[in-house]
């Protein structure tokens, strides 16, 4: 899952329903500014690993330094709210703690949010009583960002007597700090009021936060020289960039660099966020005056970064349309929202109360929907090499699922196009070969291989490395092995490997057995120990036929004389008992043969869409001109062959009838005897006739059997199979007389 999911799981599992937007370390001085970071920095750390008591303290601390500090105010409150919280899990103290909670979060929310009789509040800003002045500065100052679209209005007064309002506002929006930055340049971007736009320019310069550069830029450049706005745009980038702004790169760079920063959740550059949801600010031109233009929308928390960074794409490109790398942007931001709501509708782990999972489980279920209609509505109208801009930041961000979900979406365009990738789109599909998710990495050599048959767009040996890999992890067959003793172990691994079955092996303990299937949870038998305690082999049974990984698996009990066995004659789940005389090459045959022959994993789904997939991508690969090693993928072509649907047992036969060796013609001939359908049978026949006329391999004599018993068919396209392979292996001429006379003829 991706980083942002698990930094929630860890950091909200006992953390209350918070109620703070973004906060900074905005306001320390130069020579502390340092100091101050890394304590604020402490205090967090302390705080998103539960570790309450050292938050306080820590916050203390900063406060001696800053005692001005919002931020670390806040935090300072939301330890004690954590320790609430532990006190929340003590039987004696649980009820008290949680109605306190409850209390604290909804007062704290409505006190931030709700702004009762702001018309009040704001004649008493405006007010010459000392008390009412002050009393109303203390009150909006509470209301942090909530405040600022009443607050706004007194920077459009012109009356030179009324002059001291400006600056009343003004100075009650400087010390709001970075809280008000995102609503005032939502206002000063939509506004056309000049005047307006100037005074908004001189406060963000006060609050001197980075966010507000691409806007200002953004009025610098759109401006005429003369403009009042324009200097008041260029004076505030002074004070935040520290240099002129004809020494910064445009707007839309700037646009391009503060949405990455929200995109990779750089969070001391553009705030931090707390609790379960977080503002996004909007203009709403319907609205008649300020108040009701300037909105702002909740999102959950794990949105909010996102979010961001979508809305500041959707900004940039209103002024460059075009530019793409805002394009790649908004595409990898939408992803990511959708693989986020797609992980909470489902999450298992719960923040915060009881009660709350439920409804973050519903409205992240409600968002999914809709961004399942939404981001595909996007990407499409995306070109190939935009969704490749996308795919590089989702990789770049290590987000699996999103990263995922544009592979197969560059297949599916590359698919619709018919032509080979771009060099920057090959690019984007290689670095997805390095994915630390398998399914990234899979997905991506199969993309490659279908839209690059000739395998130029990529390193060959690379991405056939990678589809050997998605092959090998879908066909191979393992068998769990439980065994304490360690020869018994060992041996009876190194015969199943050596007979094409992959091994896990692990301890008689329950806590182990659980670890081994939670890291190779693909398991199609088991072989267990009976020689420990009858309590103990009991509950192991138990556990093992309880877990739907392994609960209709084949069950091999292996006892020795060595040590005390279990009554393994009391248990019917036991499919079969061995001895370890028993672990020897000949004996294990006919189990291996029973593994190999019929997956029972309850992922055979998953994996045959893997298989299916990339031996589909084949289709198209030519083994005269490709450069793809395709020798490589036999063996798991091989293993394909058998305990999968009709439709993945078929592509596996005719990828290997294109490049297979004379390795694949006793699989092959396999299934001539036992395929399921004459479909199979027949197709398997040509399969051997083409690998025998390309090497002049000749089959074994099983394979050479199965050949002359399809013969004897009352089907006459297995008949005519046959015969072409049998023809192809080079008869005696006696024999192929011989044949000619009883079946070719017909003759009695």
């Amino acid at each position: 899952m991706c980083t942002r999911a698990k930094r929630w799981r860890t950091a909200l599992t006992v953390v209350v329903a918070l109620m703070l937007a973004c906060v900074s370390v905005a306001g320390a001085s130069q020579t502390e500014d340092l100091r101050v970071l890394d304590l604020f920095e402490q205090g967090m750390t302390y705080y998103r690993t539960g570790e309450y008591e050292h938050a306080r303290r820590t916050f203390d601390r900063l406060l001696a330094l800053e005692p001005g500090m919002q931020a670390a105010l806040r935090m300072r409150e939301e330890a004690d709210l954590g320790l609430m919280f532990e006190m929340k899990q003590r039987d004696e103290l649980g009820p008290q703690a949680e109605k306190l909670i409850d209390l604290i979060m909804r007062a704290g929310r409505e006190a931030r949010r709700d702004v009762q009789d702001p018309d009040e509040l704001i004649r008493m800003l405006t007010s010459e009583d000392v008390r009412e002045y002050g009393e109303a500065q203390v009150a909006l100052k509470g209301h942090g960002p909530y405040a600022v679209p009443y607050v706004l209005p007194l920077l459009q007064e012109t009356d030179p007597e009324k002059q001291h309002l400006v600056g009343r506002a003004v100075g009650l929006l400087g010390t709001m700090q970075r809280d008000a930055t995102l609503p005032l340049v939502v206002a000063m971007s939509n506004t056309d009021d000049t005047l307006l736009q100037r005074r908004i320019a001189g406060v963000l310069g006060q609050l001197s936060d980075p966010r507000a550069l691409p806007a200002l830029m953004g009025l610098w450049e759109q401006t005429e020289p003369e403009e009042p706005a324009r200097r008041a745009a260029a004076e505030a980038i002074r004070k935040i960039a520290e240099v002129a702004p004809e020494a910064l790169e445009s707007a839309v760079t700037q646009y391009v660099e503060i949405g990455l920063a929200y995109f990779f959740e750089e969070q001391v550059r553009v705030g931090f966020t707390f609790g379960t949801s977080a503002d996004v600010w909007h203009w709403n031109p319907a609205g008649r005056t300020l108040p009701q233009m300037l909105r702002y929308q909740e999102v959950p928390n794990y949105l909010y970064y996102q979010r961001m960074a979508t809305e500041t794409a959707l900004e940039g490109l209103a002024i460059a349309p075009d530019n793409a790398r805002l394009r790649g942007l908004l595409g990898a931001a939408l992803v990511r929202q959708k693989a986020l709501t797609e992980y909470f509708k489902t999450a298992e782990f719960r923040f915060g109360g009881r009660d709350l999972t439920e409804q973050v489980q519903q409205e992240a279920a409600r968002r999914a929907e809709a961004f399942a209609v939404q981001v595909p509505f996007v990407l499409s109208m995306l070109d190939v090499p935009m969704v490749a801009r996308s795919l590089d930041l989702a990789l770049d961000a290590g987000d699996g699922p999103a990263s995922l979900y544009l592979v197969r979406m560059l297949g599916a365009k590359l698919t619709a196009t018919h032509q080979a990738p771009l060099p920057s789109v090959a690019d984007a599909l290689v670095a997805g070969l390095k994915s630390g998710d398998r399914d990234v990495r899979y997905n991506s050599a199969i993309v490659l291989v279908e839209s690059c048959p000739l395998g130029v767009s990529g390193p060959p040996d690379q991405i056939i490395e990678v589809l050997n890999a998605a092959l090998r992890a879908a066909t191979q067959r393992r068998a769990l092995i439980i065994i304490n003793d360690f020869q018994t172990r060992n041996s009876l691994t190194t015969i199943l490997r050596d007979g094409g079955v992959g091994t896990v092996e692990t301890r008689v303990h329950d806590g182990s057995i659980e670890a081994a299937l939670h890291l190779e949870p693909s398991v199609d038998a088991i072989f267990l120990s009976g020689n420990v305690p009858d309590l103990l082999f009991g509950r192991i049974i138990e556990l093992l036929k309880a877990d739907p990984r392994t609960k209709d698996l084949p069950l091999y009990v292996v006892t020795g004389p060595a040590d005390p066995a279990a009554e393994v004659g009391d248990y019917d789940e036991i499919d079969r008992v061995l001895t370890t005389d028993d672990i020897r090459r000949e004996k294990l045959e006919p189990i291996i043969e029973d593994v190999l022959a019929v997956s029972r994993t309850v992922f055979t789904e998953e994996e045959e869409q893997i298989v299916l997939k990339a031996v589909k991508a084949l289709d198209r690969v030519d083994p005269d001109t490709t450069e793809y090693p395709l020798g490589r993928l036999e063996p798991a072509l091989i293993q394909a062959l058998r305990g999968y649907r009709e439709q993945v047992t078929a592509a596996a036969i005719g990828a290997l009838a294109s490049f297979g060796t004379g390795e694949s013609l006793g699989p092959l001939g396999r299934v001539v005897a036992e395929g399921d359908t004459v479909e199979l049978q027949a197709a398997a026949c040509r399969a051997m006739a083409a690998i025998m006329v390309r090497t002049g391999a000749q089959p074994p004599q099983r394979a050479h059997e199965a050949l002359m018993a399809a013969l004897a068919s009352e089907h006459e396209f297995l008949r005519q199979a046959a015969a072409e392979a049998l023809g192809a292996a080079g008869l005696e001429a006696e024999t192929e007389m011989s044949l000619i006379r009883t079946e070719g003829l017909g003759l009695d």
